[in-house]
């Protein structure tokens, strides 16, 4: 097993408050994004749109969850 794989693991262990936490700590904007985007990419059921406008309505509501 790589570190890299040690690495993912951990984090994957961490609840999602925590792993934000530890990101917004020692990251940057472009480690942050990173993170991100392996995530999408790494789940089983990642969420498909069938327009931009689609996916611009679901940020918009999720903006005004925050």
């Amino acid at each position: 097993m790589s570190t890299k794989d040690i690495a993912y693991g951990i984090l994957d262990s961490l609840s999602e408050e925590k792993l934000e936490a530890f990101i917004t700590l020692f990251a940057d904007e472009s480690t942050i994004a990173k993170f991100e985007s392996e995530a999408i990419a790494k789940s089983p059921n990642p969420k498909l749109f069938d327009s931009f406008e689609d996916f611009m309505k679901e940020m918009d509501q999720k903006d005004g969850e925050i």
